[in-house]
């Protein structure tokens, strides 16, 4: 509608659209790499890492609403960051291991259309990894924000111990070694 003043001037119309947007991104982890990214389980559950690699974790977050704002991950409650965090546009289907892991991915900062994030990887180091549950909280734009469980860290750093229980006492030709396996984790 348009205003009047005193003086009979009469404003343009002037219209603003607020968009209000209380929901929170959705978001999935899907898959985990204990490997370098060679093969890939669900990401859900336990899952046992060596504590000699990293661990590469890929997933989906779509906000069509306000876009995509941020991505904070806490291990046991408290806050660990990855060191890296990249985010994808791609339109394949992420929730396919062979897709999301060769889907483009690129920093926050290069993606202009917030709304158009489909995917994330996050790669943590080996050495901030341990036993407990990560999650993690999702916020759009607007700033709804929504906290998330991902799967929980069994970490087994101790290699098997062997015991030789028996062994046969001929030196020469074949010898029959007994004996068992004992696995900390």
């Amino acid at each position: 509608s348009k205003d009047s003043d005193q003086n009979g001037n009469r404003s343009t119309d002037n219209r603003i659209r607020i968009q209000v947007d209380t929901d929170s991104p959705i978001f999935a982890g899907n898959f985990v790499s204990t490997d370098n990214g060679v093969t890939s389980s669900k990401a859900s559950g336990t899952v046992t890492v060596n504590g000699k690699q990293k661990v590469i974790l890929y997933g989906t977050i779509t906000d069509p609403a306000s876009g995509v704002g941020s991505i904070e991950f806490t291990l046991n409650g408290k806050v660990v960051a990855p060191s890296s965090l990249l985010y994808t546009t791609s339109a394949d289907t992420l929730t396919d291991w062979e897709k999301a892991k060769g889907a483009a991915y690129v920093s926050y900062s290069t993606v202009t259309n917030k709304t158009a994030i489909t995917g994330w990887k996050a790669e943590f180091s080996n050495t901030v990894i341990v036993d407990g549950s990560l999650k993690a909280v999702v916020t759009d734009v607007a700033g709804s924000s929504a906290p998330n469980n991902i799967l929980s860290f069994l970490k087994d750093d101790i290699a098997p111990v062997p015991t030789i229980t028996t062994a046969s006492a001929d030196i020469n030709g074949i010898n029959d070694i007994s004996g068992t396996v004992d696995e900390a984790n």
